[in-house]
């Protein structure tokens, strides 16, 4: 992994310029001062003139100025070739070569297989960010040599290839002017960059780049790049696109709570508010529902808000609508949309098989739940001929209570109505036939009884609650007041049930044997309280949980029931019904969409890229849902991209000490290929001789003049 300067968005064109001549050991080159000593040495050892006392001069011969001159170009010759012969000797041991690329004729640019990845995640949107993004792919694409080939992906959540690995520029340019948009969707880096290692497995040239053009979102770098390395022979090029102000206000948070007021119904919208913006400012929120403004209030600009609008007299009825924030320079985040429904009360059901009298499971349960106009759950009592198909179809919960047993007949029902989404809660009594009733229990898949259990019989006092699961949605509820409050209840009696392997059971007594067991059963489920519910069999009844215990029995049947209305970008909605059938979903922008239902029961639409309210419609049938952004994204929050780098390889150290490692290698087979110091030693050999005879010429010359004067 070569790792270039990259980070002011600029880039070598192959493995980076270097001087006209390089050296293995430069270190050496200090001693090319030795040059020096020649001069020095001349300088300190300079002849001067002595002056001897002659009688007479007229024995002496003037020497010509010519032969002065001659003799100290001779001098000069010498010292430089003297210190040439040390320098050169210094140079050689400095091992010089001259880089390929900066050879005459023979240097060029390295051809490249780039992967453009493009960033288009709804980040991008913000001011003109994408548009920055795409100017610098096309500057790339543009200002690249005509043999380089390209590839380019678009990413958020998802990467998704447009054009294949070419040279074809003019393919490339135009898929990113026409086809490159922004979406809805978060950042994910990941799936972008192993798509782009796999694009370039095919590449032609042996230089491969990843350019990552992006505003190098924090949110987008998730915990799998802890465990994966980009492959090292990629040059990895990091782009920052952003502005020096990437202020942002956005709705982090929605909460909807409603509840019933006799026929009508009342709603709080909570708004949590994320707000960048400068402080002084203020941000306006305004609530829209069926196309119809609320209200509407500013919140003070800070790092956290929240905001609550209140509504009454909600009859019953489909509602959508959204809140909105002041417009900013990142609006897709500005609006959250919802849907809800205000339906008819939930309808209860007891079935008792006991006498009515003022100790039945049913008189009980009635105290507990119809209050009247005020009640949040209708109520209906009756014995064993109300299961019926359509009876039981018209409540959202059924007690079957102190029953004797259930025929074939009224099985085969119950299960219906539990596979279409009912909620059926059994609980016993003495007129209770365990054996038969055992049977009917097996059949709906929840376990066989093996008999009643006097606790007297089993340990000295009445059974207790002894254990329960505070985290289920049944007893999250007394997880605040700790587990000793829901323990107090004595039971003399109970039936012991030895549940399905499908079942499971939420709490047991002290003995324990299951007292509450769990079975989902199609769409709905069974909930078996395996002692009474009326004072038979224990005290539980006038025990103070009693009534938070039922309330949170049936708000747990009829949640688990309601459809879930709210849904992320790309979320895939479930539609069911019968196979053949055809949903009709309209869109946002008044897009309609089909949607089938299969042998399974279920159609899945899959065009939720847009965010917005959405309505889908099946003979007469109608769900209203939303679609919102990930607000993940809406936090700007970005990494430099010496980090990037960082995130991508192993390590910045080991990935320098790689790059440094190669380069090593590459220069010394360069050196090795040329072998310059060859030269220089024998230049400086061929000075050695010159300097030698040139030299011993001089004195021979000086010698012989002599010889001739005598």
């Amino acid at each position: 992994m070569r790792f270039f300067s990259t980070f002011r968005n600029e880039e070598p064109r192959s493995k980076g310029k270097r001087s006209t001549l390089s050296f293995i050991n430069p270190i050496f080159l200090f001693a090319a001062s030795a040059a020096l000593l020649p001069v020095i040495y001349h300088l300190i050892r300079k002849m001067r003139a002595r002056k001897v006392k002659f009688s007479s001069l007229l024995f002496l011969k003037a020497t010509p100025k010519e032969m002065i001159r001659k003799r100290r170009l001779q001098d000069l010759i010498l010292l430089v070739v003297r210190c040439c012969i040390l320098g050169l000797l210094a140079l050689a041991f400095a091992r010089p070569f001259i880089p390929e690329e900066a050879i005459p004729l023979i240097s060029r640019e390295e051809n490249r297989s780039m992967v453009i990845l493009l960033d288009n995640s709804y980040s991008m949107q913000f001011a003109d960010l994408f548009d920055r993004a795409r100017t610098e792919a096309l500057n790339r694409l543009e200002n690249a040599p005509a043999a380089d080939e390209f590839a380019v992906v678009v990413f958020s959540d998802r990467a998704e290839q447009l054009s294949e690995l070419s040279n074809e520029r003019a393919l490339h340019t135009n898929v990113v002017r026409n086809s490159a948009g922004f979406s809805n969707r978060s950042t994910d880096f990941y799936s972008a960059l192993k798509l782009a290692e796999e694009i370039l497995k095919n590449a032609r040239h042996q230089s491969r780049q990843i350019v990552l053009i992006s505003d190098l979102q924090s949110n987008g770098w998730s915990a799998q790049f802890e465990n994966w390395d980009i492959d090292q022979s990629i040059d990895f090029i990091p782009v920052k696109i952003a502005q020096e102000d990437m202020a942002n206000s956005f709705i982090e948070e929605f909460d909807l709570k409603y509840k019933r007021l006799g026929d009508a119904a009342a709603a709080q919208y909570g708004i949590q508010l994320n707000s960048q913006v400068t402080p002084g400012e203020n941000t306006e929120v305004t609530l829209r529902i069926n196309g119809r403004e609320i209200d509407r209030k500013k919140s003070e600009a800070a790092r956290s808000n929240q905001v609550f609008f209140q509504q009454t007299d909600l009859r019953e009825g489909n509602y959508q609508g959204h809140v909105v924030l002041s417009e900013d320079n990142l609006s897709i985040d500005n609006v959250h949309y919802f849907s809800f429904a205000v339906e008819a009360r939930p309808s209860i059901l007891v079935v008792d098989g006991s006498k009515p009298s003022s100790r039945s499971n049913a008189f009980y349960l009635k105290n507990c739940f119809d209050m009247g106009g005020q009640s949040i759950y209708e109520f209906a009592a009756g014995g064993k001929n109300r299961i019926t198909s359509g009876g039981l179809m018209n409540h959202d919960v059924i007690f079957i209570t102190n029953i004797k047993a259930l025929s074939r007949r009224e099985v085969d029902r119950v299960k219906s109505y539990v596979e279409n989404g009912g909620t059926l809660i059994v609980s016993f009594g003495e007129r209770v036939n365990v054996r038969e009733f055992s049977r009917s229990l097996v059949d709906l898949g929840v376990g066989g009884i093996r008999g009643k259990v006097l606790a007297r019989k089993v340990q000295p006092s009445n059974a207790i609650i002894g254990e329960i699961d505070l985290k289920h949605p049944i007893f999250s509820v007394f997880a605040k007041s700790g587990a000793g409050y829901i323990l107090n209840p004595k039971f003399r009696e109970y039936v012991k049930i030895i549940p399905d392997s499908n079942a499971v059971f939420l709490g047991k007594y002290d003995t324990g044997d299951p007292f509450l067991i769990e079975r989902w059963f199609g769409n709905g489920k069974i909930l078996v309280f395996t002692s009474t519910l009326n004072t038979e069999w224990g005290d539980f009844p006038v025990n103070e949980i009693y009534l938070p215990f039922v309330y949170q029995l049936v708000k747990y049947a009829v949640t688990s029931a309601e459809r879930v209305n709210a849904f992320k970008i790309g979320d895939a909605v479930a539609l069911h019904g019968d196979s053949g059938d055809e949903w009709e979903v309209k869109a946002p922008e008044n897009k309609i969409y089909k949607v089938g239902i299969d042998e399974s029961g279920y159609g899945y639409f899959r065009e939720t890229e847009v965010p917005g309210n959405y309505l889908a419609a099946l003979a007469g049938e109608q769900f209203h849902f939303s679609v919102n952004v990930d607000t993940r994204e809406s936090d700007l929050t970005s990494r430099d991209p010496e980090e990037v780098y960082a995130a991508v390889t192993r390590s910045m150290n080991q990935a320098d000490n790689e790059i440094a490692r190669a380069s090593l290698s590459n220069i010394d087979e360069e050196e090795k290929r040329q072998k310059l110091w060859r030269y220089v030693l024998f230049l400086i050999v061929v000075l050695f001789l010159f300097e030698t005879f040139f030299a011993n010429r001089r004195i021979l010359n000086r010698e012989g003049a002599k010889g001739a004067k005598g």
